[in-house]
């Protein structure tokens, strides 16, 4: 796997600074990795809009797998 894109940082460090991007493959597979840090008075509204952004992933017939972590 190779970064095509990026932003922001993990605890105050961009974990990929010392790779350099490629160009966008058309075809796949990709993998997408998603981090956040949420706020305490976030939670609740971050927990509410799951089910339905889970459901709208998982109707994407190319979907290969999708795991989520917390």
């Amino acid at each position: 796997m190779r970064p095509v894109r990026w932003h922001g940082a993990w605890g105050g460090r961009d974990p990929l600074s010392d790779m350099s991007a490629v160009v966008a493959p058309q075809s796949g597979p990709w993998v997408i990795l998603t981090r956040a840090t949420l706020r305490l008075g976030c939670v609740k509204a971050f927990l509410d809009a799951v089910p339905a952004v889970a459901a709208r992933l998982r109707s994407q017939p190319t979907l290969l797998n999708s795991v989520g972590v917390g």
